[in-house]
């Protein structure tokens, strides 16, 4: 494989919405040093370097115009193509020709148009940035209240230029992700895992269950979405979110939530499960910042062979030093 180089751009959407100038925010640089390591969980990455240099193979998280500067040459795909795949106006658009949309989900383009989604939708409802992620850059409202605020982020996204994705929100969700390689001949499928959020929404995990059953409805749609996507001529790591949930407390389900053509955590969580002994089951844990300090006291040296139920740190050389501050739960 020759000498490789992995590059955690956590950031790297930033770049895609404003170009090289535009920098996240300072939790989201802290965030991508804390994970510096963690693509050296991928296949043959384990002993890879953290600084990209020159005739040495650069494996980043997503691709961006600031990554093909380091690494041209190297088979990578067009930024301006993965800006278009993570673009959640096309993952909307793969809804509507796939047919699975949520009601009253639409692109809007102008606080009228806002406004009349808002009053046409039946319940609570979300406004998204097109590339927002991890649940940034996008504000909520709830059923016939007052959204002077988010209609004011609204109008400076407008004004920059952007349209929104307006949805509805639906509550009771279970969250899944599915994980898949391109390439030139076919769209592999690598696996499932289950997402886990809090009671704010906000992301704190990847669950593996080796007693769960493989979503077989959701991923028929996910595997249609896969082709388009392969069509469009991208080659690399892509996942795909989806949920079941409630909808005015009708069951509903959502194939394809979100796009990342990039690296992300689920796919990262099975590089984890392949570690774990078969039948076993793993939470990939990121804790609140309150409960981490219990967490490390709890928490066991990630193990080689003596495999057992428990609270474990992840590997040294993908977390040195417990960096990430998160933690395996393994399960038996």
């Amino acid at each position: 494989m020759g000498e490789v180089a992995v590059w955690s751009n956590l950031d790297f959407e930033y770049e895609l919405i404003g170009g090289v100038d535009l920098r996240a925010n300072p939790p989201l640089q802290k965030l991508c040093r804390r994970w510096r390591s963690i693509l050296r969980l991928l296949p043959d990455c384990e002993q890879a370097e953290l600084e990209p240099r020159a005739g040495v193979r650069l494996v980043p998280w997503g691709v961006s115009p600031s990554v093909l500067r380091l690494a041209p040459r190297q088979g990578l795909p067009d930024p301006e193509l993965v800006r278009r795949l993570n673009d959640k106006r096309f993952s909307h658009e793969l809804e509507l020709e796939l047919g699975c949309a949520l009601p009253g989900a639409r692109v809007v383009g102008g606080l009228r148009e806002l406004d009349e989604a808002v009053a046409e939708c039946q319940g609570d409802w979300v406004l998204k940035h097109p590339l927002g992620v991890g649940g940034r850059e996008r504000v909520t409202g709830k059923s016939g209240g007052e959204y002077s605020q988010a209609r004011r982020w609204a109008e400076l996204r407008f004004q920059e230029g952007w349209t929104l994705l307006f949805e509805p929100w639906i509550y009771g969700r279970r969250e899944f992700s599915f994980h898949f390689e391109i390439v030139e001949a076919a769209a592999t499928f690598l696996g499932q895992c289950e997402l886990v959020s809090d009671e704010s929404g906000a992301f704190r995990g990847n669950r593996l269950d080796a007693q769960r059953l493989l979503d077989e409805e959701l991923l028929e749609t996910v595997r249609r979405a896969m082709e388009r996507i392969r069509e469009t001529g991208y080659r690399g790591p892509v996942s795909v979110d989806a949920f079941r949930g409630l909808y005015e407390e009708r069951p509903v389900a959502r194939p394809i939530m979100e796009i990342n053509a990039r690296y992300s955590f689920g796919r990262l969580a099975l590089e984890l499960f392949s570690r774990v002994p078969k039948g076993w089951s793993l939470y990939w844990w990121h804790p609140k910042a309150r409960e981490r300090a219990a967490a490390a006291r709890k928490a066991a040296e990630f193990p080689l062979a003596d495999w057992r139920p428990g609270l474990y740190r992840l590997p040294e050389f993908a977390d040195p030093g417990g960096a990430s501050g998160s933690y395996l739960v393994v399960e038996s």
